[in-house]
């Protein structure tokens, strides 16, 4: 039988007791490492909102209210009975609105809209709605920061 030839494993010795024997105690292994903490990092801003993507003509039958609470106060206004104007103006263009109020007394609503540009530069109507929306955006984020 092949097992009977391999010999048995010696014999562990017992543990000694440090504290009886007087010996140096064994040396413990060394500390595992310590991760070093991660810096503190600023937390990431939220995400900026998503502006809503308006044509001008979709402005028409608004209170000037509902526009106020879309692009804030205008830069320009004048009430010309039975019209009112709101002008709006960027960096790039400049947007009016004509209101009217309705024939039973009701608040004036927008009625008309025009855009142009600042330059002689041709600007859509989509292309300046939105870049005042932006400009607005930003600015009342700068204002509460």
């Amino acid at each position: 039988m092949a097992s009977a030839c391999v010999a048995p494993p010696p014999p562990q010795p017992a543990p000694v007791d440090d504290a009886t024997t007087g010996a140096a105690p064994e040396s413990e292994p060394p500390p595992l490492p310590v991760p070093e903490a991660a810096p503190e990092t600023a937390l990431a801003p939220p995400p900026a909102p998503v502006l809503p993507r308006l044509r001008p003509d979709e402005l028409r039958g608004s209170v000037g209210d509902q526009v106020t609470s879309l692009l804030g106060d205008p830069d320009f206004r004048r009430d010309d009975p039975p019209a009112q104007l709101m002008q709006y103006q960027g960096s790039h263009c400049i947007l009016d609105l004509f209101l009217y109020a309705d024939e039973a007394g009701g608040p004036h609503r927008v009625a008309h809209v025009e855009t142009r540009s600042r330059s002689v530069a041709k600007v859509s109507g989509e292309d300046c709605l939105q870049s005042l929306l932006e400009e607005r955006h930003r600015a009342d984020e700068a204002g509460r920061g």
